[in-house]
């Protein structure tokens, strides 16, 4: 009822709703036995069944107009009134309200209450197990989603593996047809020009070769001869500068020996010495530029031989010139 005034439907078109009255429905004990039951309800339904039957037979002997409990009128004249026979109210055989109220107090009430309880009991049971059967049925009802969500899942995989390989086997027929067309061109008369081309080129790089090769030989016999005229001619000049040194030698030999320069002290001795001319000064200093030339003519003509050694190491004639220049170097 109360869901029912809270609906917003009932709200707004202000349904009267009367409450429930549960005096109709508890006026008489009603019990409805269920099709199936269990033995311990059937047990509990044979005593209740028995306890009915008793109860309504007492019912039926309290409700049976007793002479001695029918109430006259007080109008009535009390010549019509009949006189009691029996002192009491109840007769033999018969049995009274405190009987019947002793009955239920002492067997139906607790019966019903011992039913309750088993109802509730059972109730809990039967709450208990809906509520798992719920709880694995939204753990059911979870997995079958999942399972949807997974297969539209796979589906648009699937999908997309179909398109890929769609568009591989359209690549692959793509360069199939061009393999086709390009080995269709290729026929045998392009074939044997190119094998003409060729063997053109290969003969053209023979012919090339052998001309290096003899352009080679002939620039190492034309170095070689062009090697051997410088050495001879540098073998003339030292042979010329070796006879000039030695007359430079005699020449500062006899100078050395005409100039003898006497030192003393200068307390004991005077200092007399001879003044030199300035023409063997000059001389002199002609000399000693005419020998670091030919020092430094001898040093470069020695590294042209070091080169010319590397080159062909083999050669006599380099390794005499290379001799011959240590030589004249030593010399200097």
């Amino acid at each position: 009822m109360n869901d029912k005034m809270n609906d917003p439907e009932c709200v707004t078109r202000k349904i009267k709703i009367a409450p429930h009255d549960y005096s109709k429905e508890n006026l008489f004990a009603t019990f409805t036995p269920q099709k199936q039951l269990t033995p311990e309800q059937i047990f509990w339904s044979n005593d209740l069944m028995k306890l009915k039957s008793e109860a309504l037979k007492e019912r039926t002997r309290v409700s049976r107009p007793l002479k001695a409990f029918i109430v006259y009128p007080p109008n009535t004249p009390a010549a019509l009134v009949p006189k009691r026979i029996t002192p009491t109210a109840i007769t033999d055989g018969e049995r009274g309200f405190e009987q019947t109220k002793a009955c239920y107090l002492n067997k139906v009430i607790p019966f019903f209450k011992t039913l309750k309880d088993n109802f509730k009991g059972i109730q809990k049971a039967l709450t208990k197990e809906v509520k798992e059967m719920k709880d694995v049925f939204e753990e059911l009802e979870a997995e079958v989603a999942q399972y949807a969500v997974d297969r539209k899942h796979d589906a648009i995989e699937l999908k997309n593996l179909l398109i890929a390989n769609d568009n591989l086997i359209v690549e692959c027929l793509s360069q199939e047809v061009f393999c086709v067309a390009t080995n269709s061109e290729l026929n045998v008369a392009r074939f044997t020009e190119m094998h003409v081309a060729n063997t053109t080129a290969e003969t053209r790089c023979l012919t090339l070769e052998a001309e290096l090769a003899n352009l080679r030989e002939t620039n190492n016999y034309d170095n070689q001869k062009e090697l051997i005229n410088h050495f001879s001619k540098l073998e003339a000049q030292n042979d010329m500068f070796r006879a000039e040194n030695n007359k430079i030698k005699q020449h500062y030999k006899k100078f050395k020996a005409t100039v003898n320069p006497q030192v003393s002290t200068r307390e004991k001795y005077a200092i007399d010495v001879e003044p030199i001319f300035p023409r063997l000064r000059n001389n002199r200093d002609a000399h000693l530029d005419y020998l670091r030339h030919l020092k430094e003519s001898v040093e470069t003509i020695r590294d042209i031989v070091e080169e010319a050694k590397v080159v062909r190491p083999r050669d006599r004639s380099i390794v005499s010139a290379c001799r011959y220049t240590k030589h004249s170097q030593e010399l200097l």
